[in-house]
């Protein structure tokens, strides 16, 4: 068991912003974020699964680029207890692992009621039932050649979640076809004018595999996935500044000099230069200094961004309409789960971009000038969660899965698999099965190229 390396608050899309050694993948690439130090850590073999966060992308984000699966669990099916609170209506434990296996066991042994935290779900007995059958089929042989008791191999938690009778399972399958039955939906809106053409091309591919085991894909319309990620960045920064308001220099980290810290002429310039108003108290000009030295840029700007939307002032002009926006894309998902069972996305519009932005290209691709600012550069970070933050606000279960590598770069890149609310069961079985099928394609073309 080990700590990694992330962002402070887990607040950045591409973990270059830690507190210890940066998180990339070779060549020095972008790993993601927030999760992006369990990424890696699962990447370079150092673990064999990892738990992170996901608020709005950080676990499938850091997993699709570093060529892993990254799960994020219905909001609520797996405790909050222990997290440190970004933003807390999107918090989600998630877990990155190599296989599918790997990350349904770890969402096994962490579900269900928390005392600890209120929003917890009861436990989904399809998942319980899933991991039996897989502990099943690992039961040791005895000398006689027959199989060993399943129950000796069965944990009493898992005697009481799952169902009695044993069946082959809940995918609607026949042999030969395991996904026949299932509607596959392809949201037109994520065709967005960021997506790469290796990305696309992985998508279109990976919806052909799933159309050749059965599944019928039907082309859905997701309208206000549009407007999701401005309504994320209003959400997300204005809990983010309610939360981190307890670390202010007197709870929490380092001493300070308060006496140095109530002369500091710098606490209130940067506010309001030139308005007139009153000096701060040796309290907020303490707490002023202390988050100017301790937080980072990244967590600077969202708590200023923060802080601003959420102001009394300003609360309905923002907030109020980003609520609204997030509403809409939980009704634009429910509406869409009527017509198909699962949807089937790009996870990110590039693979993993390069560390440094003077050496980026895909990073870069949001851009339109040549000449690129910081400022544009960190808007480019911003829309690589395009993808993944729909599912957030609406408290989907959502999984990324490593389908290829891309044919221009090299690097690994993932489609997105979501389900309606509560169906973890849904995404992790869909998501086995075309594992396994895109293992047997690429052995059978002898690369994993599409």
């Amino acid at each position: 068991m080990g700590k990694q390396s992330r962002p402070q608050e887990s607040i950045d899309p591409s973990s270059s912003e830690t507190h210890s050694d940066e998180s990339y993948a070779p060549p020095p690439r972008v790993s993601g974020g927030s999760s992006g130090g369990s990424a890696v850590a699962v990447a370079s073999g150092a673990a064999v699964a990892a738990i992170g966060s996901d608020t709005g992308g950080s676990v499938r984000l850091p997993a699709a680029y570093c060529g892993l699966v990254g799960f994020k669990p219905t909001y609520g099916r797996v405790s909050r207890w222990g997290l440190v609170p970004y933003c807390s209506s999107l918090d989600c434990p998630g877990f990155i692992g190599k296989t599918v296996t790997d990350v349904m066991l770890l969402t096994a042994a962490t579900q269900g009621t928390c005392r600890k935290d209120p929003v917890t779900l009861p436990r989904c007995a399809r998942i319980d039932q899933m991991v039996l059958d897989i502990e099943v089929a690992d039961v040791p042989v005895v000398d006689d050649g027959k199989q060993a008791t399943p129950e000796k191999h069965v944990s009493s938690k898992q005697k009481q979640t799952a169902p009695e009778t044993k069946t082959r399972g809940f995918l609607k399958s026949k042999p030969g076809h395991p996904l026949a039955g299932w509607r596959v939906g392809i949201p037109s809106e994520y065709y967005l004018a960021e997506l790469s053409d290796e990305v696309s091309a992985a998508w279109l591919a990976t919806g052909l595999v799933c159309e050749s085991l059965g599944a019928q894909l039907v082309t859905v319309s997701l309208p206000h996935t549009k407007s999701a990620l401005a309504a994320y960045y209003v959400i997300a920064p204005s809990e983010a500044a309610s939360n981190l308001a307890r670390y202010d220099g007197v709870r929490f980290g380092d001493e300070l000099d308060t006496g140095v810290v109530a002369e500091h002429e710098d606490a209130s310039a940067s506010l309001s230069k030139g308005m007139p108003r009153e000096p701060l108290s040796p309290f907020h000009s303490g707490a002023t200094r202390f988050r100017g030295q301790k937080f980072g840029k990244e967590v600077q700007r969202r708590v200023l961004v923060g802080t601003f939307v959420s102001s009394s002032s300003l609360a309905g002009r923002y907030v109020e309409k980003a609520q609204k926006v997030r509403r809409a894309v939980s009704n634009d998902f429910q509406n869409v789960f009527e017509k198909v069972d699962v949807l089937l996305t790009p996870t990110a519009p590039t693979v993993a971009p390069l560390l440094h932005k003077e050496q980026s290209e895909e990073f870069n691709s949001a851009s339109v000038e040549s000449n690129e600012t910081n400022a544009g550069n960190v808007v480019a970070g911003y829309a690589a969660d395009a993808m993944t933050v729909p599912a957030s606000l609406a408290g989907l279960p959502a999984l990324s899965l490593p389908v290829c590598f891309g044919l221009t770069t090299g690097m690994p890149i993932g489609c997105q698999i979501i389900a309606g609310k509560g169906s973890d069961a849904a995404v992790l079985g869909f998501a086995a099965v075309l594992e396994k099928a895109l293992e047997k394609l690429g052995d059978a073309r002898g690369a994993g190229t599409a």
